[in-house]
């Protein structure tokens, strides 16, 4: 898992950040980091984004991938660069129409599908204090969303210089690497080892 953080969801990008992210890794096998680091590479099972704003804080920006221990950074760098792409060039028409129109179609089970959801969603805006109409013009804001935009809120809400990576699994193994590729878990960034605690007392071994 690596990510920074994020926004709350009164953040006039909040649309297209979710539209965005749809298209790099929440679309499932339609995103560009399944197709890339599942489909062409056969490195993880399951690949994508969590770009969920916060309800009253900023949330975690996340990005999450499960690979064997020698190609973690391998993956790790496919990622990079699938990110360093949405943010360099955007995304297609043709992308960003098949996004818009996933959650044009999903907004009813979103935030309406039953009755407690219906009062939830209600009392959710309320709390928060979100705008009167902002589930009354949510789908026509998904639907004037363009590619400079999806490109803009990529640029300037993705920092690649800012992501944390927690990397979990046998350390001595990840370091190794596929010996196919000239990539190292360093390369990703600083390394700190982390013993995991017991689960009992909580205290980390040496």
């Amino acid at each position: 898992t690596f990510g920074h953080m994020g926004v709350d969801v009164k953040h006039p990008d909040v649309q297209a950040l979710r539209v965005m992210s749809y298209i790099l890794g929440a679309g499932g096998f339609s995103s560009r980091l399944m197709q890339k680091v599942r489909t062409e590479e056969g490195l993880a099972y399951d690949v994508r984004s969590d770009l969920r704003p916060g309800i009253v804080y900023p949330f975690p920006f996340k990005f999450i991938f499960q690979s064997k221990s020698e190609s973690v950074a391998y993956a790790g760098k496919l990622c990079l660069a699938e990110i360093g792409k949405i943010r360099m060039g955007g995304v297609t028409p043709e992308e960003l129409k098949s996004a818009q129109q996933f959650y044009v179609d999903a907004f009813p089970a979103l935030f309406f599908g039953t009755r407690f959801q219906t009062a939830a969603t209600y009392a959710q805006a309320e709390l928060v204090g979100l705008p009167k109409d902002y589930y009354t013009t949510y789908r026509e804001k998904i639907q004037k969303l363009t590619t400079d935009e999806i490109r803009r809120v990529a640029q300037e809400h993705l920092k690649p210089e800012r992501f944390a990576w927690v990397v979990v699994g046998n350390l001595t193994e990840i370091r190794k690497g596929d010996g196919k590729h000239p990539v190292k878990l360093e390369d990703l960034g600083p390394v700190t080892e982390l013993p995991l605690a017991d689960p009992y007392t909580l205290e980390r071994k040496k």
